[in-house]
């Protein structure tokens, strides 16, 4: 009885943990006017998101959540001498992460990383 009792409360607990997104990715980034390449670096604490994106533009940090497998953050990026926000929300599935990312007022396209 007990057992089964430890075994539930495993259970449970594994459902409501976050997912770990901590660490180096590459990520993909695919809109209309072309694909981007990011090395992405994530930091998790608890609920809370940190780290950056980087690629030949640039360094780019990101701040944002996670909530069991559900993540997300924003970061702001050059686009024509300016700078636009764009904002992820997306799905951990163990060591990949999918989602979209809304690119200012230009769009959204699809996003997705792998654990490096």
């Amino acid at each position: 009885m007990i057992k089964t009792i430890a075994l539930i409360a495993i259970l449970l607990f594994q459902q409501t943990a976050n997912a770990n997104v901590g660490g180096e990715w590459f990520a993909q980034l695919t809109l209309p006017l072309g694909e981007t390449n990011f090395t992405m670096f994530l930091v998790q604490k608890g609920g809370e998101v940190t780290g950056y994106m980087l690629n030949e533009v640039g360094q780019f940090d990101l701040k944002g959540s996670i909530n069991r497998d559900q993540v997300k953050f924003d970061w702001e990026y050059p686009d024509g001498g300016g700078i636009v926000k764009i904002s992820f929300s997306g799905k951990v599935d163990r060591n990949s992460i999918s989602g979209v990312a809304k690119v200012g007022n230009v769009g959204e396209g699809a996003m997705s990383a792998q654990r490096k």
